[in-house]
This record gives structure tokens, sequence and C-alpha cells, in this order.
């Protein structure tokens, strides 16, 4: 005997769809609401028969699978498809409340507004930010890494070589203090361990940075290695961040962006990549549409989030020449239309055609 279907979506559960659908907008559209993807969910409910056939839902939910589902969209067109799957599961019977208790629901983040829009970002910050030339989420898009730090390449510290070369290691701290010289205090020094070896890490005149090196914690250091008193170590100084497993996987190259003091480069990838996310698709390329056609040109948005996020540093020069292409082309039109300008405000000098000159003239 044949499995009863399941009965249609009630309006509780059409709430909770909402609701969900919702949360997907605030988070940028990264289809990170459901573990196996937001497709995945929508087929069983079409499939077990909790939204019916003849619910306005049913037909985008198949549209979308017809088109390659929800994963295959950029996020702006997810966001598109969200906002009419939320007007399609009809008005929210808590929504008059809600929005009394707390307020309007967020629109979707725009490239013009400021950056205190963007996670983690505050008035404090925002004034650090703007010390990068970044006020705005657009601007913060645009801001891009001035290198990688490579986990393409990790290495075990017993593997190290003093061959000049920048290296990466990660490991736990074991100790971390002052690097004294008698009774002076000369920089920070500390010592970092994996199942290999350990490595003794130097900051010259930098006395504060044992401050931020816990120990028993794991961090990542790149840095040259040398060799002192007939031991290895990294004194250029290093750089360190504690290790981020989602960030630092090994294959990754992990933007480093412009920084300034107070604002540390944890804040700066947060808020810089969630203006990508949301806004990669809707910046403005200096290159005109049919030019970048007709150049075969990879499209800007992709370009804007290879150099933020990018698989190799092939993939970097890439974006790079991308991006440069439209910022050479701006100047160009610039140079020209300042030209232009130029021409149409010269004026030919006025001859004067004295009497004395006449009879040469006639």
């Amino acid at each position: 005997m044949a499995a009863e279907p399941s009965p249609p979506a009630t309006d509780s559960e059409l709430s909770r769809l909402r609701a969900l659908f919702e949360r997907e907008v605030e988070s940028g559209a990264a289809n990170n609401e459901v573990n196996a993807g937001l497709d995945t969910l929508l087929i069983r409910m079409v499939e077990e028969g909790v939204i019916p056939r003849r619910h306005p839902l049913y037909e985008r939910i198949l549209g979308l699978q017809r088109g390659g589902g929800y994963r295959g969209l950029n996020p702006e067109g997810r966001r598109r498809w969200l906002e009419r799957a939320i007007a399609a599961t009809g008005p929210d019977p808590g929504s008059s409340s809600k929005r009394a208790a707390t307020g309007t629901r967020k629109r979707p983040l725009a490239p013009d507004d400021p950056v205190t829009r963007l996670p983690g970002i505050g008035k404090s910050a925002a004034e650090r930010f703007e010390k990068l030339g970044v006020t705005t989420a657009g601007d913060a898009a645009l801001l891009f890494p001035r290198r990688f730090r490579d986990f393409t390449d990790v290495r075990r510290i017993s593997d190290l070589e003093p061959d000049g070369l920048p290296k990466t290691v990660v490991g736990t701290i074991l100790k971390s203090g002052q690097l004294r010289y008698g009774r002076r205090v000369r920089g920070s020094e500390a010592v970092i361990a994996d199942d290999s070896g350990s490595l003794r890490l130097v900051w010259f005149n930098m006395p504060w940075v044992h401050r931020a090196l816990k120990e028993g914690e794991e961090f990542a250091v790149s840095g040259t290695v040398t060799v002192y008193r007939g031991r290895l170590q990294m004194a250029n100084p290093p750089e360190y961040e504690p290790f981020d497993s989602n960030l630092m996987r090994p294959g990754r190259l992990l933007p480093i962006y412009p920084g300034t003091q107070g604002l540390g480069q944890r804040t700066i990838r947060r808020a810089v990549g969630e203006a990508v996310n949301q806004l990669a698709d809707r910046l403005p390329d200096t290159v005109p549409g049919w030019l970048a056609k007709e150049e075969g040109l990879d499209p800007f948005g992709e370009c804007v989030q290879a150099y933020h996020a990018p698989e190799s540093l092939a993939e970097v020069e890439h974006a790079r020449n991308r991006l440069a292409l439209g910022e050479f082309l701006a100047i160009q039109v610039a140079v020209l239309q300042r030209r232009a300008a130029w021409q149409h405000d010269q004026h030919a000098a006025e001859l004067d055609f004295s009497p004395r000159l006449g009879p040469y003239l006639d």
C-alpha cells in the first residue's frame, strides 16, 4: 500500500519557511541557513506534498530547480528569488507585532551604505576604516588585499631551512615574554612548537607583542628563518595571527589587507567579506559592457570575488589585470575629457589689421 502524502503546509509551517527565507536574506543569501543547502529542503517539501501544487510557492520552487537551483544563482539572483518567495508565502501573521517589537526588517546592503552596516563595524572602527579611504560598503568591497599569506605551503618546523625565503608554520605557543639584554627590555620573544619540533620567535623593539601570544594557543607565524647560536629562529620580525581553521585551512591563500592602528585583520576580513558577498555583482564596472563582451573579459564581480578569495596566485594575477584594465580605461577617459575641455576653451589670438598693413593685404 502506497504511503499517504504529507498534509499540506499549515500556516505555522509557512510562517517558519518565511522566517527561514528572511534569515537567508539577512545573511547575504549565503545558503548557510540549511545544513545541506536550501535546495534540499525545498525539493523535499515539494516531493512530500508539504507545499501543494495549487500554492504559489510550488511553481516558484519548480522554476528555481529547472534553472539550476538556488545554489546556482549569484547572490543578487538569490536575493530576488527570496523576496518573491517571501511574498508567495502570504502575509506573516505575526508581522505587525514583530515590527512593533523589533522594527522593520533590514533591507539588503547597498554600495553607498555607510560602512557601519557591515558586521562588527561601529563608530570607532568606521573612523579607522576612513583612514584607509573606506567610508561605504562599496568602498570596503574594493579594498583589495596588499598580499596573501600562503597556506598552500605550510611547513613543519623540522623541515625549515635558513634559505632566506618566507615560510609559514602553525603551532602552539609554549612560552612568551619580554626580550631583555641586561636590565633593558629590547622586544618580545616566544617559542612555538608543532609535532616535529620548536622554533624561537623574536620581535626586536616590539615589547608589546608577547602580550598577544597566549601560551597554549595555536598561532600561524610567517617569516624568514635564520640561525642564531646554532638554533633556528624567525626574527625579521615574524608576522603572527591566532590560528583559524576555517580561514587558514591548508591550500588557502589568506588575504592580508592594508591596515591601520586599532583595526585588526580579523575585523577587516569579516567586514570586507560581507561587502564582497553581497555587493560584488552590483559594483559598477568602468569597462562598458559592449567592450567587455567584445574583448572576452571576465565579469567584473567575479574578478572582485576572485581577488579577495583566490584559489591560486595565478588567479590573483588574472583578477588584478582585469581590474587594472578598468582603472586604466577610467584614467584614459578622464585625460581625453580634460583635453577636449581644454581645446574647447582655447581661442585663437586676434590679429590687428592696422592701416599700415593694408597695402600688403590688398
